[in-house]
């Protein structure tokens, strides 16, 4: 696993997305749980497991296009494997602007998108990256200060209903 460098590298070290949701469906074992299938990019669309269940409706769900942490090891919650996480703040979900698309990888203002698959991220890494994460006074998303940013702008914070 990699380590925390303190630098904008760290950033890096998540495989941070942008994901469109398909095939939204309720968790059998879980009343306040979805099911859904990411879209990701070029590779096959992965299960997630959400708990939106409280403030969206399946039909708002259904291709609705988040940011998503998609190098985190499989998670088994309630019998579903959840092989990527919505990506959030306190503040609200972590939102793409319109017209991206599925698989852009999210990058710092003023770098490039990395190529590089970063490696399966582990709790210390997902830990001290994410508690990197706010919003600015626009409700655009910051990492450590710096804009995050998918191919056609910034990420938006909108806050959710629960």
């Amino acid at each position: 696993a990699a380590a925390i460098s303190g630098t904008d590298a760290d950033f890096y070290l998540l495989d941070l997305r942008v994901a469109k949701a398909t095939n939204v469906r309720d968790h059998p074992g879980a009343e306040s749980l979805y099911l859904f299938d990411a879209i990701i990019g070029s590779e096959a669309p992965v299960q997630v497991v959400t708990n939106l269940k409280k403030s969206m409706s399946k039909t708002e769900l259904e291709g609705k296009m988040f940011t998503m942490i998609c190098n985190l090891k499989p998670n088994a919650i309630r019998g579903e494997k959840s092989f990527a996480m919505i990506l959030g703040i306190e503040a609200g979900l972590a939102l793409p602007v319109d017209g991206a698309t599925a698989g852009d990888r999210l990058f710092l203002e003023g770098q490039k998108p990395t190529d590089v698959v970063p490696g399966r991220a582990n709790e210390k890494v997902v830990t001290a990256v994410t508690g990197l994460l706010a919003a600015n006074p626009e409700n655009q998303l910051t990492w450590n200060g710096k804009v995050v940013v998918a191919s056609n702008g910034p990420v938006n914070v909108v806050p959710s209903a629960h």
